[in-house]
């Protein structure tokens, strides 16, 4: 009875990958494999000839002798590989630890994402590790995205373009080296006053594209796109409508990876739409950075890029990507977005968002969409989430279960009484017009203005089978 049960236990400690493996296999052979050798050798090991047990006995002990000794010479080959990964983690700790981090995000998205908990577990909890993409369902993610204090660690490879989209964000770091990572730390973002011009303002074409039309960067829809080359063999010219003075370009995708918007490219200004001058060029970038307040995030699953020039005096504006972040050379962007100065708008700050989340717990509202700042703020107090308003998001897919009272679940949703949609004023007029567009008188709501964020409350809703789909910024057409 104890021979198979030894013999699984055996099999499993040498077979399955795991560091001190003699050999690894596929888990779906385990079950025949057990069975086919184990009964191979129960069958020797207890037949009637004394000396064909005896043999089976013998070739048990060589069998279990080889596969301990495959594992005791794999293991002291691992040891010095392993102490120097080891060594790695305690310096790249002991950098994060001088620079007064609470919290660091790893920047190797899959590849790394998995070492933060043991970064973490090594730093006695003193600083927080998490991964920028695959751990943002953990609380940890959370507040990270909610401390003043973060930092932002990566190999080498990874650093440079995430410190080219800093650049091309407006933003100043100081970085130090951290074991075998690049630490970008003391990171300061000055958010400015400015408001995405509404898509009936202004008119797009564009040369050199392979799919979609160029309306599609303006339609504010999750399911189109625009896709085309990199190496300048095509452009996206915007008519702004009138001569503007422009703050930036915010490119967004709706896409889960950041392998689509281009990681390079050049941004043109012109106010006769004739002489052009360049206002910003952004060569391997990371996508998916970009500022929440005084804040810079990264990653998140889905998101953004954001590109700051201004102040611009122009009427035309011409991107021109020159290089794709897909592997296949190809980039594709869903919405494009032209913010235009305005120095008298509020800006969002630590304070504005304490005051925003004050007023939703206040009314007691049953559900928030809202950024990951703001969100983070909202699900500070995970011993009342239930009680307290949820909000977006647990960074992936899924925003709330429709019809549940949960806070996560699928991110595409109905506006409801009781709800309310938490935005940066800089894009508070155009979600206005999307939900009166799509909506129509049936959506009713009632506006509150708290400096850098503005809250629309829903008041009245129709009853439709029309959804709308929240990008981590302000909602789109489904």
């Amino acid at each position: 009875m104890l021979f198979p049960l030894a013999f699984v236990g055996l099999f499993l400690g040498f077979y399955l990958p795991h560091a001190l493996a003699a050999e690894a296999a596929p888990r779906y052979l385990v079950a025949p494999w057990v069975i086919l050798v184990g009964g191979a050798f129960a069958v020797v090991c207890s037949a009637g000839g004394r000396r064909l047990r005896h043999a089976g006995w013998v070739l048990l002990a060589v069998w279990i002798s080889h596969h301990l000794a495959g594992a005791a010479i794999s293991g002291m080959a691992r040891r010095a590989g392993t102490e120097a990964v080891r060594k790695g983690y305690l310096a790249t700790i002991e950098s994060a630890g001088k620079t007064g981090a609470e919290h660091v995000m790893l920047l190797d998205e899959y590849e790394r994402a998995a070492h933060g908990q043991t970064l973490t577990f090594l730093a006695r909890d003193r600083i927080r590790f998490v991964a920028v993409d695959e751990e943002r369902y953990q609380a940890a993610a959370q507040d990270a995205d909610e401390s003043p204090t973060v930092a932002f660690a990566g190999s080498p490879a990874v650093f440079s373009p995430f410190a080219n989209s800093l650049r091309a964000l407006g933003a100043t770091w100081k970085d130090a080296p951290a074991g075998p990572l690049r630490l970008a730390h003391d990171i300061e973002f000055s958010p400015r006053g400015r408001r995405s011009v509404p898509p009936r303002e202004m008119k797009i074409t564009a040369t050199g594209i392979l799919s979609g039309r160029p309306g599609h960067l303006a339609d504010r829809t999750k399911h189109t796109m625009l896709l085309g080359r990199d190496g300048e063999q095509s452009r996206i010219d915007i008519d702004l409508g009138r001569l503007r003075t422009m703050e930036g370009l915010l490119f967004s995708s709706t896409t889960r990876t950041p392998a689509g918007l281009p990681a390079g490219y050049r941004i043109e200004g012109s106010a006769d739409g004739v002489s052009f001058r360049v206002l910003k060029e952004v060569v391997d970038s990371r996508p998916f950075v970009y500022g929440l307040g005084n804040r810079v995030y990264a990653g998140g699953g889905y998101g953004w890029q954001e590109c700051r020039f201004g102040p611009a005096e122009v009427r035309y504006l011409r991107v021109v990507p020159t290089q794709a972040s897909h592997p296949e050379r190809i980039w594709f962007m869903s919405e494009v977005h032209a913010l235009e100065s305005m120095p008298n708008m509020p800006v969002v700050s630590r304070a504005e968002r304490e005051r925003t989340t004050r007023f939703l717990r206040e009314q007691r509202v049953s559900f928030t969409y809202a950024d990951r700042s703001l969100s983070a703020a909202l699900l500070g107090d995970r011993r009342r989430v239930y009680d307290e308003p949820p909000a977006y998001p647990r960074y992936n897919e899924h925003l709330r279960m429709v019809g549940a009272k949960v806070p996560f679940g699928a991110r595409r949703f109905r506006p409801a009484v009781g709800e309310a949609l938490a935005v940066e004023t800089a894009f508070a007029t155009e979600c206005e017009l999307l939900l009166q567009a799509v909506y129509g008188p049936g959506l009713s709501w009632t506006r509150y203005g708290f400096g850098g964020y503005t809250v629309l409350l829903f008041t009245g809703a129709p009853q439709t089978d029309r959804w709308l789909w929240w990008n981590g910024f302000m909602p789109l057409r489904l």
